[in-house]
């Protein structure tokens, strides 16, 4: 059985991202409630979540497909 080398691990793939996002919600939690700003800024929150959901899944498909081609 072989080990596969991996370069970088889940929490380093998203990390920049996720210290965005703790501004991002930050920013986001001290406007109005029900203004549009408010509803701009969490629209902001939920594409980076998007982001961070869609780097971690290429990140295991990367993953299986490395560990399924040895």
């Amino acid at each position: 059985m072989k080990f596969v080398e991996v370069k970088e691990l889940p929490s380093q793939v998203t990390k920049k991202s996720e210290e965005r996002l703790k501004v991002l919600q930050r920013r986001a939690s001290k406007k109005t409630k029900g203004s549009n700003r408010q509803k701009k800024a969490y629209k902001k929150v939920a594409v980076l979540h998007e982001k961070i959901r869609n780097r971690r899944k290429d990140f295991i498909f990367k993953i299986k497909l490395l560990l399924w081609s040895k």
